[in-house]
């Protein structure tokens, strides 16, 4: 994953773990910043999050995860594949 494209985002921790997060790439391996309601998964537990008014992370409700499209939900379901593989430790 040190090769994907990302940008530096101001230091967010997951509500769920703890892991501090400071950069953010988009699913489809683009570069992108993101914006209020933007959502995300935490790379070390595989959390859904949305990004809140002040840019920090928050735990994405059942309501807003099953709102998502499929293939939004199917991103998801791969971030937290990924953070299972325990890359991080």
């Amino acid at each position: 994953m040190a090769d994907t494209p990302h940008v530096i985002v101001p230091a967010s921790m997951c509500p769920t773990c703890g892991y501090v997060m400071n950069a953010a790439g988009l699913a489809d391996g683009g570069i992108g910043r993101p914006t209020i309601g933007d959502i995300a998964g935490c790379m070390a537990c595989g959390q859904p999050l949305v990004y809140s008014d002040d840019m920090q992370v928050r735990v994405m409700t059942k309501a807003e995860h099953d709102a998502l499209p499929p293939d939004q939900r199917r991103d998801l379901a791969k971030i937290r594949a990924f953070a299972q593989t325990g890359w991080y430790r």
